[in-house]
C-alpha cells in the first residue's frame, strides 16, 4: 500500500465551496487542514505526534467553531508554518476533564479578562496562537451541570498578562516542549471568542 501524499485525489476527496479559500496547494481551509494532518500521519512517530496535536485538536476548534474571520485570519498562518498553535485545555487538578475548568473568562465591555493556569501545555512556549478553554459562567447551582458556560478563546503570543512557565523536565516526548500558561488579567477582543 503506498503512502504517497496525492494533493489532488485529497483535495478532489474533501470538496467544499463553504470555506474561504487559502492561496496554495489545496485551496479551501477544510481541504488544507485535511492536508496537513494526513502529511501527519504519514510522518507518525516522533516528528508527528506534537504538531497533529496542536493542528488536529486546537486547528479543528478554529475549523468548526471559528467565524469565517477567525479562520482567514489564523488558520493560514498555522497552515503555512509561520505561526504554531497550542491547545490549553489541561488544569493541574482537572483530570482531563473538559468540562472542569477553573479558569474564568469574564466580559467587560468588548472584551474577555481571562484568569487562571493551564499545566502541561504541549508547544506552549513557542505557540504563536493558544486555543485556551475558560469558564464564562459558573456551573450550575448544586453541580447539575458543569458543561455551560465554557468558551474557547484565541489568545495570540505576546498578549499581556499571558505567562509562560519554563519547560517541563519530561521523562518522554522530549522532541515537544510542555509549559504551564498563567492568565493574570489577560485582556482578549470578543472576536477571539470561538
Amino acid at each position: 500500500m503506498s503512502h504517497a501524499f496525492d494533493a489532488a485525489s485529497a483535495a478532489a476527496a474533501t470538496h467544499t465551496t463553504a470555506e474561504p479559500r487559502v492561496p496554495g496547494l489545496l485551496g479551501t481551509i477544510d481541504r488544507a487542514l485535511k492536508g496537513v494532518n494526513h502529511v501527519i500521519m504519514l510522518l507518525g512517530g516522533i516528528a508527528g505526534t506534537p504538531r497533529a496535536k496542536t493542528v488536529v485538536i486546537g486547528g479543528g476548534f478554529l475549523r468548526h467553531g471559528g467565524s469565517a474571520e477567525q479562520k482567514a485570519a489564523h488558520i493560514p498562518s498555522i497552515i503555512d508554518g509561520s505561526k504554531t498553535l497550542a491547545f490549553a485545555q489541561t488544569e493541574k487538578n482537572s483530570r482531563y476533564d473538559l468540562f472542569d475548568v477553573t479558569t474564568t473568562a469574564k466580559k467587560d465591555g468588548g472584551s474577555f479578562v481571562l484568569d487562571g493556569e493551564k499545566a502541561w501545555i504541549t508547544s506552549g512556549a513557542h505557540a504563536g496562537l493558544h486555543v485556551v478553554f475558560a469558564r464564562t459562567a459558573p456551573p450550575d447551582e448544586g453541580g447539575a451541570s458543569n458543561k455551560r458556560g465554557i468558551g474557547c478563546f484565541v489568545v495570540e503570543r505576546g498578549t499581556p498578562g499571558l505567562h509562560v512557565g519554563k519547560d517541563e523536565d519530561k521523562m518522554g516526548q522530549r522532541a515537544s516542549g510542555t509549559v504551564a500558561l498563567a492568565f493574570d488579567a489577560c485582556r482578549v477582543p470578543e472576536e477571539n471568542l470561538l
